[in-house]
């Protein structure tokens, strides 16, 4: 009974294991929508209605700051804008922990 009782023991483990594996897998490939953020500022209503092709809208941020790189809306990390052959893309400065 010894011997039987660690094989179930070892199916069960194997089973969990493969479970977890398959569920991770599926997790894995889901989309999540990822939005780089430069910087915000705030106008009312009637100076975003008066802006038109060529205006200029001036941000918080300073040129060279850290942008906010959020996944589903929640803030991920910061990064710096590079250029990688001709294209933006985002290196990472900081991933913040998760809670």
């Amino acid at each position: 009974m010894g011997n039987e009782s660690l094989v179930i023991d070892d199916l069960v483990d194997n089973t969990i294991s493969s479970t977890a594996a398959t569920s991770n897998s599926f997790f894995q490939s889901l989309p999540v929508d990822v939005t780089l953020e430069v910087s915000s500022t705030e106008m009312t209503l009637s100076e975003l209605s008066k802006l038109g092709h060529g205006d200029v809208v001036q941000l918080q941020a300073r040129a060279g700051d850290p942008i906010n790189i959020k996944v589903n809306g929640q803030l991920l990390g910061r990064g710096e804008v590079v250029d990688v052959d001709g294209r933006y893309g985002v290196r990472m400065l900081e991933v913040f922990a998760k809670n």
